[in-house]
């Protein structure tokens, strides 16, 4: 797998419908701190979330860290 990077505000928008908006991690006064990083840093730093990550084909993109809302 190789680390993930919304290509656009759409793909992030739809990423994060399927992914951050759905944990119950992400919380709406205080968000993820894992979205901000994403947000904060470039793909390449080492602080880029290890949780983006898509398929080496480049097939499916997820975030390893997604615990669905009960």
């Amino acid at each position: 797998m190789k680390p993930y990077r919304p290509s656009n505000g759409s793909d992030g928008e739809l990423f994060m419908l399927e992914f951050c908006y759905r944990c119950e991690r992400y919380d709406e006064d205080t968000g993820c701190p894992i979205l901000f990083a994403s947000m904060a840093y470039d793909l390449g730093d080492a602080e880029y979330p290890k949780e983006w990550v898509k398929e080496d084909d480049g097939s499916e993109a997820r975030c390893t860290a997604f615990q669905a809302e009960p």
